[in-house]
């Protein structure tokens, strides 16, 4: 999410509700974790669910906010990591579309995951030229 376009200290007061309503609505999500940059200017949300059920009761849950969320705060780039179906594939790009971004989807290679509150995390891309 973009900070150019939002209104940063609203932004801070929905986070906590938001993440209420997924930590007690949403028993089987792994991950919901927001970050900020030093600068508050870009705003990243890691969400992890295990499986693909439990992503669609996300959805359907965090659904009524939103509006509000994405009102304050228009999403920049979407990652789906993890192989999904053809018909959640197809419904994540027509909601991406209704946003003005596509998703992107990266299929699971292999690897592990221990997290902790205090857990650091990081992403590494590689562009696609530089692959062989």
């Amino acid at each position: 999410m973009d900070g150019a376009a939002y209104n940063l200290s609203a932004l801070k007061n929905l986070i906590p509700s938001i993440t209420e309503r997924v930590k007690t609505g949403e028993p089987d999500t792994l991950e919901y974790r927001w970050y900020m940059n030093a600068d508050s200017s870009r705003c990243h949300l890691i969400e992890c669910f295990p499986s693909e059920e439990s992503f669609l009761h996300h959805l359907k849950n965090v659904e009524p906010v939103l509006g509000d969320l994405f009102g304050l705060a228009p999403i920049s780039g979407w990652k789906i990591y993890g192989t999904v179906s053809k018909e959640l594939a197809e419904g994540l790009r027509a909601f991406g579309a209704s946003q003005n971004i596509q998703p992107e989807f990266y299929d699971y290679e292999t690897g592990f995951m221990r997290l902790s509150e205090k857990s650091i995390a990081f992403t590494l891309t590689q562009p696609a030229d530089h692959l062989s």
